[in-house]
């Protein structure tokens, strides 16, 4: 197929993603199904956009994801050629539509567009401007002490925000909770799901009630919380650890199944160099320290724009 492909070709491959329930034989998990469904499908996706072929093929093997249209997909991550960027443009389940996640089929629409930029290049993330910044941190803030206050969501579309294109496009964030300078939470998700200002509310959420490490929230802390958002570009594959430059780009390790990720700051934040910072997330892992020096290691990066609460 290779040679008949020029600059005027479109290629377009077909498959659905997890097909969850029973009838399709594929029960991997019975608690919070929706969310472990997307987390299944989003880790594939992950390997897709970082045109992964190993990476993809592995995962299937790993999760035994029933994704019907594998070989299509796996097909494709051949034919394109390295400087292609891609976006998710829509994700839903069957799950989801209907109410039910007994039995549930993921779908999703991708779609790449040829740049310029080597697969070992990211680009940089258009910065918001200041005003959108504070509108993503009082939103954040005012998300928070509603939610543990009260145990709901604020009304943000009252008219008290402007939502600039920028809020509202589909980005990958991090929400961070500080307190007296120590880490109290951290939670978000590295493609993008939803639009930046709904991704923000949820995963401040998240970051103060549902991140395992911490006992959630309570009242009395809020005034001693401080918030940081991390607004992530797209990620890549890299071909080794050596194109990682800690301070600058976050990075994912994936391996055997395991895997983990640092935001950009935090190597600067604990005064970690390069092998310090891999050891760590290795650790985090769950693997070996030394595990970012096997063969079998996958490496990604990404930037971000990280919005400081304590500075505007």
């Amino acid at each position: 197929i290779k040679p008949l492909i020029d600059e005027d070709t479109l290629i377009v491959a077909s498959t659905d993603f997890t097909h969850y329930g029973y009838g399709y034989s594929y029960v991997p998990f019975k608690k919070d199904i929706e969310a472990n469904i997307r987390k299944l499908d989003y880790g594939a996706f992950e390997r897709i956009l970082a045109l992964d072929f190993a990476g993809f093929s592995r995962y299937k093997s790993a999760t035994g994801i029933t994704a019907c249209g594998f070989m299509p997909v796996a097909l494709l991550l051949k034919l394109l050629p390295d400087d292609v960027q891609g976006k998710i443009l829509r994700y839903d389940t069957s799950g989801n539509q209907m109410g039910d996640f007994n039995s549930s089929v993921s779908y999703a629409s991708i779609i790449f567009t040829r740049g310029k930029k080597s697969s070992e290049v990211i680009d940089e993330n258009p910065g918001l401007n200041d005003n959108e910044q504070l509108t993503l941190l009082k939103i954040a803030r005012e998300t928070l002490e509603t939610y543990i206050k009260e145990r709901k969501l604020p009304d943000v579309n009252n008219g008290k925000y402007t939502f600039t294109q920028k809020l509202k496009e589909k980005r990958g964030v991090f929400v961070t909770l500080n307190k007296n300078g120590s880490l109290r939470g951290c939670i978000g998700h590295i493609l993008p799901r939803e639009p930046l200002f709904k991704a923000v509310m949820k995963n401040i959420i998240n970051s103060s009630t549902n991140d395992t490490r911490f006992t959630p929230v309570s009242e009395d802390e809020l005034s001693d919380l401080e918030i940081d958002i991390s607004v992530l570009s797209p990620i890549k594959k890299i071909t080794g650890p050596e194109k990682f430059i800690p301070g600058k780009h976050g990075i994912i390790i994936r391996m055997l199944g395991s895997g983990a990720v640092f935001l950009p700051q935090v190597a600067t934040e604990q005064g970690w160099n390069r092998e310090e910072t891999l050891c760590h997330l290795c650790k985090k892992a769950g693997l070996p320290a030394y595990a970012w020096k096997d063969d079998d290691m996958e490496f990604f990066i990404f930037t971000a724009e990280v919005i400081y609460e304590n500075k505007i």
